[in-house]
């Protein structure tokens, strides 16, 4: 099944509409109130003859860029000079506006359909819409970008009264399209929340099965749902590929398979809409780390030196704040130090600098333990 969608698309302010007649052949008819005219005009009855086309500007902006399936024009026939069948013609024509006239009509650049129909006359033959193939004219003007397509009706023989014909001057234009899903974007992976273009930025994730996030895109959105389709890497060589349940665009995410710690990995994202798949985005990087540090980072301060256990001696005391520096003590990436006074599930965080350093001033509170002990447990990137 595809879920096609129908854009209808009638005259509006934005859009236009005109006719040229011969007789009155420097003259504009412009955005008018009046019925649009095709073909010759005779009635000896009163000594008039003469020749009309009708041309119509029709929007296409919401399909330009997307998939073309079907485009209908279709204009609602009032009126025909018989019940006897005549050709009237679709055109693409160039451009029209307010200084077009007979001796000034657009280029007729293409007969896109005929239809030989009689409509309006009587109730042999009631008015009626007559349909259009527009296909082709609309698939060139949205593939070129262009938000507008326009077209042009006329009798195809021009000196026969019978093909003389009136029409309501509201033609519709019925597209069935697909647009093309975005590029997802927002890329991440949990539990960090991040993830890097470059592989060897790639930040650590504390987790084996870490969860792949990508946010996604549709202009068709409000119509029709989408998947993800994620893939994982590593080394440049695609190891695992899954495509989720469709819904509405919006936050994706899926749970990696069982990683390795220490090994570095990469993933990317398109959305499918059911009828086409978007663009990949680029490769999001990231490595496992499951592992805490082994070394033990260093701290000092002259205002609280390292006391010896057994034979404490006081230094400082209760609410005397004293500056302590920790040191990385070789551990290779350690991120951030973690610590508190007296408290064994230290909360309060501080980053590593450049150097793996960093200096922060405690001032310790009434503790049962004499002395109070500081706590710096181990903290790399991963967490």
């Amino acid at each position: 099944h595809r879920d096609l969608h129908s854009f209808p698309t009638r005259r509006s302010s934005d859009l236009a509409w005109g006719y040229v007649e011969k007789s009155y052949s420097g003259t504009p008819f412009y955005n008018n109130k009046e019925v649009a005219r095709v073909g010759y005009f005779n009635d000896s009855s009163i000594g008039q003859s003469d020749t009309f086309r009708s041309m119509f500007r029709m929007n296409i902006a919401p399909v330009t860029g997307a998939q073309i399936f079907s485009a209908t024009f279709s204009a609602y026939e009032t009126y025909s000079w018989s019940c006897t069948k005549r050709g009237v013609e679709l055109w693409e024509v160039g451009v029209f506006g307010s200084g077009t006239t007979w001796t000034k009509q657009p280029a007729w650049v293409r007969n896109l359909q005929t239809q030989v129909v009689a409509k309006g006359w009587g109730s042999g033959c009631p008015a009626g819409p007559v349909e259009f193939n527009a296909m082709p004219a609309v698939l060139d003007a949205a593939a070129s970008g262009a938000t507008v397509v326009n077209l042009g009706m006329r009798a195809t023989d021009e000196r026969d009264s019978f093909g003389w014909k009136k029409f309501q001057n509201n033609p519709t234009l019925t597209i069935e399209y697909n647009s093309i899903p975005d590029v997802p974007s927002a890329l991440r992976v949990a539990p960090s929340y991040v993830c890097a273009a470059d592989p060897d930025s790639a930040p650590a994730q504390p987790d084996t099965t870490p969860t792949l996030i990508a946010a996604l895109t549709d202009r068709d959105s409000s119509q029709q749902s989408v998947s993800a389709v994620f893939e994982l890497a590593q080394d440049g060589t695609t190891i695992w590929s899954l495509q989720t349940p469709a819904k509405q665009a919006s936050s994706f995410s899926v749970t990696a398979p069982a990683l390795t710690d220490g090994s570095t990995y990469a993933f990317r994202v398109r959305a499918d809409d059911g009828i086409a798949q978007g663009g990949w985005t680029d490769w999001c990087y990231f490595r496992v780390d499951v592992t805490a540090p082994s070394l033990v980072p260093g701290a000092a301060s002259s205002t609280y030196p390292e006391a010896n256990p057994t034979n404490p001696v006081r230094y400082g005391g209760v609410g005397k704040p004293g500056t302590f520096t920790f040191t990385d003590n070789g551990i290779a990436d350690l991120a951030a130090y973690r610590y508190d006074v007296d408290n064994p599930q230290p909360s309060t965080t501080v980053a590593a600098g450049a150097d793996g350093s960093a200096r922060v001033a405690v001032t310790p509170g009434p503790s049962p333990r004499t002395p109070p002990p500081l706590y710096l447990p181990r903290l790399d990137a991963a967490g």
